[in-house]
């Protein structure tokens, strides 16, 4: 234990009531300061531990959790925080190990993305309470095994999923994702990161799947009066935090813990790291430009300026726009001639003729080397006759868009059924994952400032000025994937998406989204003015 913790407990711990402790040891002296708090208990049980202010923090945020379920306060506590910065060890590790020691009666629920990690922590909690370290803390709390002194009964239970508090009825329980846990209950549950990693958050079946079988499932082993724990690192707007914060307005406490402080802060100012005992703000900010990897292996991926405000700042929809900043886009002058390598048409199309119905979207994208450039816009709400006629206008208006792709859903099939006989080139294109992986997979070419938006040069100033439409595109792309509509968006991936199979050709393969309904890691992070040259 740091001998600045010891001279400040023991300042607290030296009273009149407690003078017998000047006699003590200073073992018994560091056990007793060990059992005042979480941190305390961390320190004395793992010694090597890096604590810092953002320890200090959660730990104390945990000992009010633990406080508020002895007293039955129904505590709903969410904790975020960057990878790798020490808060699995607290939250998962040491504290449902003091807890039992504070409580021998808990029942705890301990639950990850998966059984082998969720099985760890049982794991590990059981070695904590094996320890002697922790026996002469708490000598009451005891599971069958090294500190039972051979208490082993049929009453007793100690393997991979769970172990039991001889003598009390406390036990700990542990499950990953999806697994059962019918008939137990719990005072506390704690969640340690529902999902496993980006490709798991960018799956609208995955995201789905987890939410529903910790509300269902998981939450509801939750006796009246009992806590819920989540601690995670935030993925999307549309992760297991975004939505328990939205469903369940004034129900949770959140905590957030951005990587880099975006303003002063009671111990940090603005642009100061979060544990310096772990990573430098240096380094931090080399992994927000680009210049490191998180887990500094060279061949890892970068990661993108999205996934660095969700991840690393707990903060999905980064400052200036979300997948799409309206910083990023460029313009061209409509009135200057580019002879461009090819064309083609993108279209989105809606179900029904109705006001509710979603808009059919239509785009004209031509591309050249890396850069794409948007040259024309449908978007409106139209019925399929209307659909159809709009579908002959723009391939009248731009006569070299050979292929013309139509997603495979709602009134495409229809159209392309009733077209292909009068329209060449009418493709039709089976969706590859969730909205949200098909974005990311073409957000780096907007980042990479290679998407060019229509304007015209103004005689009096010289400066461009958009199309009257552009602005509307923006504002539909820069709030996905909270908008209201995505029809841009899915047109727009849609077409960027096919242009690069075109580009790359045979090498160019998309077998992993289809698999995985996840984001290749060439896909969230390349240059493609760089890739081509390559391919």
């Amino acid at each position: 234990m740091p001998k600045a913790t010891i001279d400040r407990e023991m300042e607290a711990l030296f009273t009149d009531e407690q003078a017998h402790f000047h006699d003590a040891t200073l073992d018994t002296i560091e056990n007793e300061i060990a059992k005042r708090s979480l941190i305390t208990f961390t320190e004395r049980t793992k010694p090597n531990y890096l604590t810092g202010w953002f320890h200090r923090e959660v730990a104390a945020a945990l000992d009010q959790f633990l406080e508020d379920v002895k007293n039955k306060k129904s505590p709903r506590l969410i904790l975020t925080a960057p990878p790798q910065h020490g808060k699995s060890e607290l939250v998962s590790r040491r504290f449902p190990a003091r807890a039992f020691g504070e409580n021998p009666d808990l029942r705890i629920i301990g639950t990850s993305y998966g059984a082998d990690l969720a099985q760890g922590f049982n794991s590990d909690i059981q070695k904590i309470i094996d320890s002697p370290i922790y026996t002469a803390i708490y000598p009451n709390t005891k599971i069958i095994g090294d500190n039972s002194r051979g208490g082993r009964d049929r009453y007793n239970r100690r393997n991979s999923e769970e172990f039991t508090i001889i003598g009390y009825e406390g036990s700990y329980r542990c499950a990953g994702r999806g697994g059962a846990l019918t008939g137990k209950s719990a005072d506390l549950l704690i969640i340690d990161d529902p999902l496993k990693d980006w490709e798991e958050a960018i799956s609208e079946t995955i995201r789905e799947s987890a939410f529903n079988w910790l509300v269902t499932t998981a939450m509801t082993r939750v006796q009246e009066g009992g806590g819920i724990i989540v601690m995670a690192t935030r993925w999307s707007l549309d992760d297991i935090i975004g939505r328990l914060t939205r469903l369940q307005k004034g129900t949770w406490k959140l905590i957030n813990f951005p990587a880099i402080a975006e303003e002063d802060e009671p111990n940090r100012k603005r642009g100061e790291c979060l544990t310096k005992e772990r990573y430098s703000t240096e380094y931090l900010i080399a992994i927000r430009d680009g210049k490191a990897t998180p887990d500094g292996q060279q061949d890892s991926p970068l990661i993108n300026s999205y996934q660095w405000s969700a991840v690393y700042q707990q903060r999905p929809s980064p400052e200036g726009g979300g997948l799409f900043k309206r910083r990023d886009w460029r313009y061209y002058d409509i009135d200057v001639f580019i002879q461009f390598d090819g064309e083609v048409q993108s279209w989105d199309m809606s179900f029904k003729d109705l006001k509710t119905s979603d808009f059919v979207s239509g785009l004209v994208i031509a591309y050249k080397g890396a850069n794409k450039y948007l040259r024309d816009r449908v978007n409106e709400r139209l019925g399929f006759r209307a659909t159809k006629d709009e579908v002959r206008a723009m391939s009248l208006k731009w006569p070299k868009t050979w292929r013309k792709y139509v997603e495979d859903k709602a009134n495409g099939t229809a159209v392309i059924d009733d077209l292909t006989g009068e329209i060449p080139g009418l493709i039709a294109v089976e969706p590859e994952g969730g909205k949200i992986a098909r974005a990311h997979a073409v957000s780096g070419d907007v980042e990479a400032h290679n998407v060019y938006l229509p304007a015209r040069k103004n005689l009096q100033t010289g400066m461009l000025v958009p199309l009257p439409w552009v602005e509307a595109f923006i504002g539909q792309l820069e709030n996905f994937p909270t908008g209201v509509n995505d029809d841009d968006v899915d047109a727009f991936t849609q077409g960027l998406t096919q242009i690069r199979k075109i580009v790359m050709g045979p090498t160019f393969s998309d077998s992993v989204v289809v698999q995985h309904n996840a984001v290749p890691e060439d896909f969230q992070h390349t240059n493609w003015s760089v890739a081509r040259k390559v391919f």
